[in-house]
């Protein structure tokens, strides 16, 4: 089950291998949302993914490594 999140939102917790964590967030159409993942740059061992789903579930976008922030990411998506 997914943990709603009202925007803005910040989410810490513990890496843990072959976890999956779940969030819903409530956008309007157009809206544009930054996200950034920090694991790398602070010395942890961690390769996070972001997985974008509509509200049926269908894929939207995906989001894994960027040049410069190694293993961490950083983007913006417009809904």
């Amino acid at each position: 089950t997914p943990v709603s999140l009202a925007l803005p939102a910040c989410v810490w917790g513990t890496f843990t291998e072959g976890t999956l964590d779940r969030y819903q967030i409530t956008v309007a159409a157009g809206e544009r949302v930054s996200f950034e993942a920090i694991a790398q740059r602070l010395g942890k061992d961690a390769d996070p993914l972001l997985t974008i789903r509509d509200s049926d579930g269908r894929f939207v976008t995906e989001k894994d490594n960027d040049p410069g922030l190694y293993f961490d990411f950083r983007f913006e998506h417009t809904f």
